[in-house]
């Protein structure tokens, strides 16, 4: 009876394995295959490569420019894509529009001089 016994558990222990490694296979089996890649030497060479694709190119920084005044572009000194430096002049304007304002303002200036003279020699 005792052989008996120790029998039965080596067949269940020998079926158990027998399941585990089934198991195991048919696991193995429906495991997702490896992406495929090429392996070459290590060499120096350029790389090309080319995108196709729709959509809207942005520049990584924009710049607002205004100016101080109004009027009449008549000279652009730059274009479009130019590198620019700070204080650089880019654009004359028609200084015709703006010859009034800057006489009004010479004229308030000598009125000015003229009435601080008298008053120092008052």
């Amino acid at each position: 009876m005792a052989k008996r016994k120790n029998n039965r558990l080596i067949i269940g222990l020998v079926a158990l394995i027998a399941i585990l490694i089934g198991a195991a296979i048919w696991k193995n089996k429906n495991a997702p295959k490896g992406e495929t890649v090429n392996v070459e030497k290590v060499q120096k060479r350029t790389i090309r490569e080319t995108v196709t694709a729709s959509g809207k190119v942005y520049p990584e920084v924009e710049v607002k420019i205004s100016s101080d005044v109004s009027g009449e572009v008549v000279e652009l000194l730059v274009v479009e894509g130019d590198s620019v430096r700070k204080g650089q002049l880019l654009a004359k304007v028609n200084p015709e529009t703006l010859l009034p304002s800057v006489e009004r303002g010479e004229a308030g200036l000598s009125s000015t001089k003229a009435q601080a003279s008298q008053v120092r020699s008052a």
